[in-house]
């Protein structure tokens, strides 16, 4: 693939997550101030968590070796953390802790000892973007899977349906970014860790559409 092609390429996944990630957190930020039902309080925390480690990881990535790809990720992940850190603060203002919320950051909890358990067998520290990458996954995957069962539960009226139309075309896009900056930059560690951490979060998502659109449907 040619210079140019990347370039164009990479100019319409970097636009295409900017608009799809305005539309994501509009929408469902004006639908959570008339509802939250089904939305978890720790699940919107540990996301916002989740996206400053993806957001180390790109920053790292970028300094590895820089370029308009790597640039380009930095602003997304930029602007997925100014999204969580807006569905935070709706989320703490309009929503009640519950049992679904105990549960999730009791998994994640044991899911981050048991990350640290590892890393301190294995000599590793936080500085490895692989160890980051799990960290991500682990507050990122768990509470969204958890958030599914919810949906089940208590049914989904917390949720736009401009978001749950656009999460999957932000979440592909998210990775077909990543994937251009290998192609660019080659496959370190860095690069490798975000391409996991947020293929895990486009699989974690696909729970949530099913629980989601099956409340529709019975609703």
């Amino acid at each position: 693939m040619n210079s140019d092609k990347k370039k164009i390429i990479g100019d319409l996944l970097f636009w295409s997550q900017i608009i799809f990630g305005t539309a994501f957190g509009l929408g469902q930020s004006l639908r959570m101030l008339v509802s939250v039902q089904g939305v978890s309080i720790s699940m919107i925390v540990f996301t916002w968590l989740a996206m400053l480690v993806n957001l180390h990881l790109v920053l790292s990535a970028h300094r590895v070796q820089r370029s308009r790809a790597t640039l380009q990720t930095v602003v997304v992940f930029l602007q997925a953390v100014a999204v969580y850190t807006t569905l935070t603060v709706i989320i703490l203002s309009h929503g009640k802790w519950d049992l679904n919320d105990t549960v999730t950051a009791t998994s994640v909890g044991i899911g981050l000892v048991a990350i640290l358990a590892v890393c301190l067998r294995r000599k590793l520290t936080y500085a490895d973007p692989i160890v980051r990458c799990w960290f991500a996954i682990c507050m990122r995957c768990a509470p969204i899977l958890l958030m599914a069962y919810k949906i089940h539960c208590v049914g989904g009226s917390g949720f736009s349906g401009t978001m749950m139309l656009v999460v999957h075309p932000l979440t592909l896009s998210r990775v077909g970014q990543i994937w251009l900056t290998v192609r660019e930059a080659g496959w370190d560690r860095n690069r490798r860790g975000a391409f996991i951490a947020v293929l895990g979060d486009e699989m974690a998502w696909m729970a949530v559409t099913v629980a989601w659109l099956w409340w529709c449907i019975n609703s």
